[in-house]
């Protein structure tokens, strides 16, 4: 498995902890050509994992670990997938929760305009508190990246398992899993200090987060900031498929 995908040409991006192109938490329009595959494995603390975007429970503290994986397909859909599995109580819900998404790029930036996605979450994943539909638009100008989107406060679920298709629903984002991640506006910037440094802030429409990139070839390491309190740590690999 090693030798296969150090075979493969490597392709420099940054994700966020749910291993979407992206900042610390939000998405952006960033779009990596040549049809790269992307791994990415994340550790988020206790006050930041994903069952605390809830608002209306008091969610356990729970430390999270996110492995995704994303493919593109064509020069303008990609498919992602990440497994978020709460440390503290993962002998009691197993393998953790299950979250896929498509996106699909609108615009392709160019000197006048930005690029353009389309992030859609899959109404069957079983990780309804980081569900996220959005549209957001980035801008490359020098050294620094700059993206703005809004967030749906809507969501699409399924209510009886027994026939997926049709018990495909609209709800808000609050009711029932309280679920207020990405609702609303939202945006961050992302500056090359050097070929291989940088760093990021954004706001994610609840907290204000910051951090920092490292790029080594194919692998690149993420040292990020939630509100200047804690810690979390993001590891990410992409390839060419080609």
């Amino acid at each position: 498995m090693l030798l296969f995908l150090v075979t493969f040409q490597y392709s420099k991006a940054q994700v966020s902890v749910y291993g979407k192109p992206g900042l610390v938490s939000i998405p952006t329009a960033e779009w990596f050509e040549n049809k790269p595959f992307g791994v990415s494995y994340a550790f988020v603390p206790d006050a930041y994992a994903s069952n605390l975007f809830r608002t209306n429970l008091e969610a356990p503290k729970n430390r999270a670990r996110i492995v995704g994986f994303r493919a593109q397909f064509t020069s303008f859909f990609e498919v992602g997938f990440n497994l978020t599995q709460l440390l503290e109580i993962k002998d009691r819900i197993g393998i953790g929760d299950r979250h896929m998404d498509a996106r699909f790029r609108l615009l392709k930036e160019n000197n006048k305009q930005p690029s353009l996605v389309l992030g859609v979450t899959v109404p069957f994943s079983q990780a309804p508190v980081v569900n996220h539909d959005y549209i957001v638009a980035t801008k490359t100008l020098g050294n620094l990246k700059l993206s703005l989107g809004y967030g749906s406060p809507y969501q699409m679920q399924t209510g009886d398992n027994s026939n997926l298709f049709r018990s495909i629903k609209f709800e808000a984002k609050d009711s029932p899993q309280g679920n207020d991640y990405l609702v609303g506006f939202f945006g961050g910037a992302s500056y090359q200090l050097s070929d291989n440094l940088g760093i990021t802030a954004e706001y994610n429409t609840n907290t204000i987060n910051t951090g920092v990139f490292y790029k080594y070839d194919f692998f690149i390491i993420q040292l990020n900031s939630f509100e200047f309190k804690t810690l979390s740590l993001t590891l990410s690999s992409h390839y060419s498929l080609e």
